[in-house]
């Protein structure tokens, strides 16, 4: 299976949450208190390993702790303990909650599922939370986030609306800071000899590159031809020549394949009309 990257992902709006996953090097509530004060939050209630706090009066929510207490259980050195405590209660939320933070937004595909999960969550902790999401195919949405160092944020409507911008300026600027990565796609070779281009890295953004323009493009000169497209898991975009049925038929079983990775996204082959992503399948009935 994959290695699960060591990401924190924080969901904020008026909300700040971090999520993560059990350890015995647990971080103390005097190191979460330590933390939280120097951004002006303190802690206001826990419950098991989720940490309930406020910042000010318009920004409370609460910190999942368990990848957290995960991390710290890999290390030993008291300094690279506090830099991870540190790291992880930055105050990023607080900051972004403030301004549109415009070189930090990119976009990601996530199933549905995780956006519900993370809203029921907000939920429960008292501090419900709309996430920003547009449906793309299957169960898949484009969600804007906020991309710092050590947090990946999940951006809420309410944010967008104390950022006095609209959903549709948010992705623009975002989809346009994803075109701006400068990795290329890399050509592989199927059996037989057929090309196939990849996009796989650990950044989170692999898969969400089939939604740049530029990128498209890209994979679609390293093939020499119009392309299919899988989006198995987050971190894996795989695209064959779309006149090629005995690559795509090779697509098709990698991209079941892959789905049972982690992080997976859909097994589903996608083409596309201009920039509107449709179904490979039903292209063809």
């Amino acid at each position: 299976m994959v290695k699960p990257q060591l990401r924190l992902r924080l969901s904020l709006a008026v909300v700040v949450l971090c999520v993560a996953g059990a350890s015995s090097a647990q971080v103390s509530s005097a190191e979460v208190d330590g933390a939280l004060k120097p951004h002006g939050c303190r802690r206001t209630g826990q419950r098991d390993r989720v940490v309930f706090v406020e910042c000010g009066a318009d920004v409370r929510g609460y910190y999942d702790l368990t990848n957290l207490d995960r991390g710290l259980e890999r290390t030993h050195a008291p300094a690279e303990r506090s830099r991870m405590i540190e790291s992880f209660f930055a105050g990023a939320g607080v900051r972004v909650a403030r301004e549109l933070p415009r070189q930090l937004l990119y976009v990601v595909l996530k199933p549905k599922a995780v956006l519900e999960t993370e809203m029921a969550r907000a939920r429960d902790s008292g501090h419900p939370v709309r996430l920003a999401g547009l449906r793309w195919i299957d169960d898949l949405v484009i969600v804007p986030v906020v991309d710092t160092p050590s947090v990946q944020t999940f951006v809420a409507r309410e944010l967008i609306e104390r950022w006095k911008t609209s959903m549709e300026e948010v992705l623009r600027i975002a989809t346009e800071n994803l075109e701006a990565l400068e990795d290329l796609p890399v050509r592989r070779t199927l059996p037989g000899g057929r090309p196939i281009a990849a996009y796989e890295s650990d950044d989170g953004y692999a898969a969400a590159r089939v939604l740049s323009e530029s990128g498209r493009k890209a994979i679609e000169r390293l093939l020499g031809g119009a392309a299919v497209y899988a989006v198995p898991r987050r971190d894996l975009l795989l695209a064959v020549r779309r006149d090629d049925p005995a690559a795509i038929a090779e697509l098709r079983k990698l991209a079941a394949a892959e789905n049972a990775y982690d992080y997976p996204l859909t097994h589903e082959l996608v083409v596309f009309d201009g920039n509107r992503p449709l179904r490979f399948d039903e292209t063809r009935r």
